[in-house]
C-alpha cells in the first residue's frame, strides 16, 4: 500500500492518505466548512509519499516504560502508551459512527480524526484503511498488562476511565 502525508503549515495536523486526492479534499472540507483564509489547498507536488508511520498516542503525562506498539497495517504502527489504551480502543470501535447531529463525528472530509492526545504529537487524519485496521487490532492481548500497568498509577487516569476490574 502507498501512503501520502501533508502537514498543515504552522499547525501540529498530519494528513495522511492512501491516495493524493484524499488529502486534497479533506483540506477543501476545512477551507469551506471554516472558511478560514489561511487555509491553502495542498497541490499535488506538496503532498509526499511516505514508507512508513508511526503514531505515538498518550495522555499526560506520559509514563515511558508503558506502552506497546500496535502493527495495524503493512508499514503503519501505534505506539499506545497505557493511559490513552481505552481511549485508542474507544475511537478504533467508534471512528465511523454518527453523532447526534447525523455526521460523522471523526470524520473531516475523507479522512478521520485520530488524535494522539500530547500537544507535540499533535493530531493526525487518517484514511478509513488505517482505521479499518486499527478497529481489526486484537487489543485484548494487552488489556491485562495494560490493567497491571494502570494499577501501579498513572498520575489520575484511573479516576478520569474508571478503574479497571
Amino acid at each position: 500500500m502507498e501512503y501520502f502525508h501533508y502537514e498543515f503549515p504552522g499547525q501540529k495536523l498530519v494528513l495522511i492518505g492512501t491516495e493524493k486526492e484524499q488529502i486534497i479534499k479533506t483540506m477543501e472540507y476545512y477551507s469551506a466548512r471554516y472558511g478560514v483564509g489561511n487555509i491553502v489547498i495542498p497541490t499535488e507536488n506538496q503532498i509526499r509519499n511516505i514508507l512508513k508511520i508511526d503514531i505515538g498516542c498518550s495522555f499526560p503525562p506520559k509514563v515511558n516504560d508503558q506502552s506497546f506498539t500496535a502493527e495495524v497495517r503493512d508499514n503503519v504502527s501505534f505506539e499506545i502508551y497505557s493511559n490513552a489504551f481505552y481511549y485508542v480502543r474507544f475511537l478504533s470501535d467508534n471512528y465511523d459512527k454518527i453523532n447526534e447531529k447525523g455526521s460523522f463525528r471523526y470524520r473531516r472530509g475523507e479522512l478521520f480524526k485520530f488524535d494522539t492526545g500530547l500537544k507535540a504529537w499533535g493530531v493526525y487524519l487518517l484514511p478509513k484503511y488505517i482505521m479499518e485496521g486499527l478497529r481489526e487490532y486484537n487489543f485484548d492481548q494487552h488489556e491485562a498488562q495494560v490493567i497491571e500497568w494502570l494499577k501501579g498509577g498513572d498520575g489520575g487516569m484511573q479516576t478520569l476511565r474508571g478503574k479497571p476490574k
